[in-house]
């Protein structure tokens, strides 16, 4: 049996260390004096103690070296402790290589859309008025694609005049209950039940070109609203979202969608 004092020198550990050690449930002594209350380590703690060291040094906290260690009786005991933390470490180094790529991969995507939107320039036209068959809705903005298939089928494709485009009624981005409406121009008017068929209006606009995904738009957004405000000029509502390019029919690549973003203005 050691006094605390040897088993110090012999592990490396401080007196004050083991102490505390003890006090947690870390590394109880083998023996705790009656009288004097002197702790005893006995020389089966020994590897314990040094596994402790080892696991501090690996960056463990005292909560995981606990649970580490705890239940060791012997030398298998500690290989199987060992192992099974190993691929608890294994785990954690997954998810974090996981979280890594898809962080490379957002940076990668942000750095290329920047770049596509760099020649981008803000336009200034005028938007002609158009026969529309169209759908609003209210919800989520995920929900816009089954609008516009239900669009496709009712008009026709040989009754089909131009690209879909969406108009927008809020002011702000709306989670579930956004208010919009999925438009395509027709040729000629259609008696469909739920589909809307009017002239929209056109009128003076400042537009602008977004490549990229769907949910990168707010940088196009942001360089258009603020060319704006610059200029003193007052958008007004809905905006519009004209897709040029979109999701196909079998290939799908975000990174290509090609969406103009018209604001009408008085």
């Amino acid at each position: 049996m050691y006094t605390i004092s040897e088993f110090s020198k012999i592990t490396q550990i401080t007196p004050k260390a083991l102490r505390y050690y003890h006090e947690i449930g870390l590394l109880i002594p083998a023996k705790i004096d009656d009288f004097n209350n002197y702790r005893g380590y006995s020389v089966d703690q020994i590897d314990k103690a040094l596994l402790i060291l080892d696991l501090k040094e690996l960056g463990f906290s005292l909560d995981e070296t606990k649970e580490v260690i705890a239940g060791i009786n012997n030398d298998k005991d500690i290989v199987k402790r060992l192992k099974d933390q190993k691929n608890k470490i294994n785990e954690e180094i997954d998810k974090y290589k996981f979280k890594f790529d898809k962080l490379d991969q957002i940076l990668k995507e942000k750095e290329k859309n920047k770049m596509n939107n760099i020649n981008c320039e803000i336009q200034e036209k005028q938007i002609p008025e158009i026969l529309i068959a169209s759908i609003k809705h209210q919800g989520a903005y995920k929900e816009i694609g089954p609008l516009f298939g239900k669009l496709f089928r009712a008009c026709g494709f040989k009754n089909i005049c131009g690209t879909a485009f969406a108009l927008y009624y809020d002011e702000c981005v709306k989670e579930n209950d956004a208010s919009y409406e999925a438009c395509i121009p027709i040729k000629n008017k259609i008696d469909k039940e739920g589909i809307a068929v009017k002239v929209l209006k056109g009128g003076h606009a400042f537009t602008l070109i977004h490549k990229g995904p769907y949910d990168s738009l707010g940088s196009t957004y942001k360089k258009i609203l603020d060319y704006m405000k610059e200029k003193n000029i007052k958008p007004i509502s809905p905006s519009r979202e004209v897709y040029l390019k979109g999701p196909g029919l079998i290939f799908n690549n975000p990174k290509k969608y090609v969406t103009e973003i018209q604001f009408l203005v008085k």
